[in-house]
């Protein structure tokens, strides 16, 4: 077969794009590849050429089965000339956890006067994006310093939970370490972040699997717990006050440095709104510090709204 100029120069260009580039026909076989294609597959990519694309993708890369059947709904818009282009993020499966890529496909047509005869579909790996977004996403819902939820991924959450029917009820406990300033002016605020730190482990260590356990602003701290009455959540209450008793912060001269805690506990229907569950915990966090510190206040539970 004899080549242009213009095929050769064509081809010349797509072989320079670190994009993986297939041509497909209207079978879905694979008709045509770049280097990068050729690449990314290995000695296996050799046998590829005149494969049905959709077989490969679900046996060979083991594409995910949803992603399977959104990449041949796209297709066959393609085929059928509803849409011009199509889109899609999927991930494949790899020795390390799983890489991830974005797929775009075009019609081909010799000029617009002709039929299409196939596919141009690209894929790119954004494996490094997806890892940044991840990333993104926990430092915008984790307190830094205590690996913690913090209080926006909080709020929100409980404003999923929140407002719906039925008979659940919830509680809350808030926490706020006794004269945390203090122990930040005596010995400093790296002992103090330890302090921070030696709490949130305590509490994360003792809450359940659907419990939201946050550090709700400096050092107060906040435990969202579904389907927990009255009775329970003092239980649990108490039990975090003993927990943190046996807490020691070693001090730079070897002494054991302890602290104390007040805790304010609600309990409330699942009807109630966020902002007054917040409210009336955070007065009960007030009546123990009040009393004097050092105490748990369990206030009167609130009703059905």
């Amino acid at each position: 077969m004899i080549h242009s100029k213009e095929e050769f120069l064509a081809e010349d260009i797509l072989n320079a794009v670190k994009d993986r580039i297939i041509v497909i026909d209207m079978k879905g076989r694979i008709r045509s590849c770049n280097k990068a294609w050729l690449q990314q597959g290995g000695a296996l990519a050799l046998n590829w050429q005149g494969e049905n694309y959709i077989e490969l993708c679900e046996e060979t890369m083991q594409m995910k089965e949803e992603d399977v059947h959104m990449l041949l709904h796209g297709m066959r818009k393609l085929y059928s000339q509803t849409v011009s282009e199509f889109k899609m993020e999927y991930a494949l499966p790899t020795e390390s956890g799983e890489s991830w890529f974005s797929l775009a496909a075009v019609p081909l047509h010799p000029n617009k006067h002709e039929p299409m005869f196939g596919l141009v579909i690209s894929i790119s790996d954004i494996t490094e994006r997806k890892e940044m977004e991840l990333k993104l996403r926990i430092y915008s819902t984790k307190d830094p310093l205590t690996d913690l939820y913090n209080r926006r991924y909080l709020e929100d959450k409980m404003n999923e939970k929140l407002q719906t029917t039925g008979s659940e009820v919830l509680s809350v406990l808030m926490i706020d370490i006794d004269n945390f300033k203090g122990i930040n002016d005596d010995h400093g605020h790296q002992i103090g972040d330890i302090v921070l730190i030696e709490l949130s482990k305590c509490l994360s260590d003792n809450v359940r699997k659907n419990d939201v356990c946050t550090r709700y602003g400096g050092d107060e701290f906040l435990i969202y717990l579904p389907e927990t009455s009255h009775d329970e959540v003092h239980c649990f209450a108490e039990r975090i006050y003993q927990y943190v008793k046996q807490i020691n912060v070693p001090l730079p001269d070897g002494d054991p440095l302890h602290f104390n805690v007040s805790i304010g506990i609600v309990t409330a229907p699942t009807t109630v709104s966020s902002q007054q569950l917040l409210k009336e915990v955070d007065k009960a966090l007030y009546q123990a510090k009040k009393l004097g510190r050092n105490q748990i206040y369990q206030a009167v539970d609130l009703v059905e709204q």
